[in-house]
């Protein structure tokens, strides 16, 4: 089973980037720097793929990494992670084990957060979860055949932040995709910093609003109630102003 990582990244100025994040296997890295080339080499016997490019948006990025992929399995990252030891045995594991999964979700280990995103169960996934993108591996073949990719309207260095991989989730279940769990961790991700999450304020609620347009049409305006329950508790979060922004959000979505 052959297994590709999928890397998007920021104005690298050498590969350093490769032994930091314990990458084992080939590699499709999009850099997003000042210049475009594309350069193919081998890093402890492993085929990468480097392509600088002059373009920005994660998806965007996410998008010409599949491009160029050619694996069976394809395992998503980001630059703040660190993969485990043995990741490619782990994913390979997980696939063989579950034959009929399209895409597997792993746990990861968050570094300097108050709390553990965690499954600890292994087996099918709810159809009403998503799941993150840097935990996510999928059958390259399946995503290609449907012709799916990333919207990059939104996701980090998009107009619209983050929520690529919720919509990249949803389109994937439309086309009849299976989405499994696997509970093993497949990497540590640094939570320090993000490069879109400023809290939970109007241009969070706005850009959700976005979101929510793109998943539900029609129906986005009764799903933005549920933000108001969820935050029902959070008395620094304005009800009055998350569902004013939310709605400004989807009704920018219609202009678009």
């Amino acid at each position: 089973m052959t297994i590709e990582v999928l890397l998007s990244v920021m104005h690298q100025k050498n590969h350093e980037l490769i032994a930091k994040m314990n990458i084992q296997s080939d590699a499709v890295i999009v850099n997003q720097c000042a210049d475009d080339s594309v350069e193919k080499f081998l890093y402890d016997n492993h085929s990468i793929i480097w392509i600088n490019t002059t373009q920005r948006g994660l998806s965007k990025s996410r998008n010409m990494a599949l491009s160029y992929a050619t694996a069976e399995i394809c395992l998503i990252a980001d630059e703040d992670e660190v993969l485990e030891n043995g990741y490619p045995r782990i994913v390979e594991e997980a696939f063989n084990r579950y034959p009929k999964a399209d895409i597997i979700s792993f746990n990861y280990h968050r570094i300097n957060a108050p709390t553990q995103i965690k499954t600890n169960k292994s087996g099918k996934g709810s159809r009403f979860k998503y799941y993150s993108s840097v935990s996510l591996a999928f059958k390259l073949n399946k995503i290609k055949k449907h012709g799916l990719h990333f919207n990059e309207m939104i996701g980090a260095g998009s107009e619209y932040c983050a929520g690529e991989e919720t919509v990249f989730e949803q389109e994937c279940r439309k086309k009849g995709l299976k989405i499994y769990e696997y509970s093993s961790i497949i990497c540590s991700v640094d939570s320090t910093t993000s490069t879109w999450f400023k809290g939970f304020d109007e241009t969070y609620f706005f850009n959700l609003g976005v979101i929510l347009a793109i998943r539900h049409g029609i129906w986005a305006r009764l799903y933005a109630f549920y933000y108001v329950y969820r935050f029902r508790r959070d008395k620094a979060v304005n009800k009055i102003v998350l569902l004013r922004s939310i709605y400004s959000g989807i009704s920018r979505f219609k202009t678009l």
